[in-house]
């Protein structure tokens, strides 16, 4: 990859200060739905990567021992899309899913306000690349939308970072990864 080029810089940047692996675990969440497809990923729920292992949760005991032995092909998509030695396991639990499911069509009552769209075109617009320019411009007003329908649908704001997340969670995948160590020693001297 060119190191010239905007991913070819955030890459450098993130493999000298040792974040480029952690990165790229925590991506296996977000590409969990594209892993897993559809139909499974409205089942099955990835909540979290940690030390090389994606744990997953489901409702379905049956459909957990299902993805068990799956397990050896899911890792190898996870390869194809995020490389070697970043998922290494996979662990999946039986218990309550926080899965949203959000309707295929635009949610006529979802919309960006004025100042986020014009915020969005703006960046964009510093883009000298048109194709980069119209890539960020469209993921990032769906991440906004995203964000909107979750709270519209129930969602709430992570106790540490404000971001939108789904019902029955305190914390973003993010900060909860953070918060562990803390809530760790906290019951320690119970």
């Amino acid at each position: 990859m060119s190191s010239s080029s905007f991913s070819g810089i955030i890459e450098a940047f993130f493999q000298r200060n040792g974040g480029w692996k952690r990165i790229k675990g925590e991506l296996a969440v977000y590409y969990w739905p594209r892993i897993a497809g559809k139909g499974l990923a409205s089942k099955v729920e990835a909540n979290r990567y940690r030390d090389g292992i994606l744990y997953l949760v489901t409702e379905n005991a049956a459909l957990a021992h299902q993805i068990t032995l799956m397990s050896p092909e899911i890792i190898l998509r996870y390869r194809k899309v995020l490389g070697q030695g970043i998922i290494k396991s996979i662990k999946i639990k039986v218990g309550s899913t926080n899965i949203i499911t959000v309707p295929d069509q635009e949610n006529p009552d979802v919309q960006l306000d004025r100042e986020t769209e014009t915020m969005i075109s703006a960046c964009g617009e510093e883009i000298q690349d048109p194709q980069l320019a119209e890539k960020f411009v469209h993921f990032m007003q769906k991440s906004y939308m995203n964000q909107l329908v979750k709270e519209a649908t129930g969602g709430r704001q992570c106790k540490k970072c404000g971001i939108i997340i789904e019902n029955g969670f305190d914390y973003c995948p993010c900060c909860e990864r953070g918060n562990e160590g803390s809530q760790e020693s906290a019951g320690a001297g119970e």
